[in-house]
């Protein structure tokens, strides 16, 4: 008696794009869309792809809370992680605090720039608008996230390069 075996194996590949694992055995990463030819194998030890600093938690000027976040960026990309959540606060006035209208003004110039891959403000931190669910598609790792759907102006998140 002959017997045939037929052996496929399927390669879990990390999107190049956003790194979720996927199959190799498809043309596109299920998370982001994006196209799979030049994935790389997935990585046997996950870093935390989701970091957290404070920067008001000293009551800081604008400028020393605007390093601490470019800092953490930095420490957050060698760390290999692909989120950077932010605490800021949204200040005391109620119409939103100096802090994160200057942080948020200096994440639209690293955007701009190709230093972060974009950000999504707290209160967008859900499936409701386009920009959420393009971060929420792109980072699932998010939907863990304690303020997921919790809508906090006092957040923001950064999707490092």
């Amino acid at each position: 008696m002959v017997v045939a075996f037929h052996f496929t194996f399927d390669i879990t590949m990390d999107c190049p794009v956003c790194g979720n694992p996927t199959s190799s055995s498809k043309s596109r990463c299920e998370f982001c869309g994006a196209e799979l030819g030049g994935a790389r194998p997935a990585r046997k030890e996950r870093t935390a792809l989701v970091r957290e600093v404070n920067v008001k938690d000293d009551m800081p000027t604008a400028e020393v809370a605007r390093d601490r976040m470019r800092n953490e960026i930095q420490a957050a990309q060698h760390a290999k992680a692909r989120v950077l959540k932010v605490i800021h606060g949204y200040g005391s006035s109620g119409q939103g605090g100096v802090l994160r209208s200057k942080l948020r003004q200096s994440l639209r110039k690293m955007e701009k720039q190709g230093a972060i891959h974009g950000w999504l403000a707290g209160e967008e931190f859900d499936l409701h608008g386009e920009k959420g669910r393009w971060f929420l598609k792109r980072y699932p790792e998010l939907e863990a996230d304690h303020d997921y759907k919790r809508r906090n102006p006092g957040i923001t998140l950064i999707g490092l390069v």
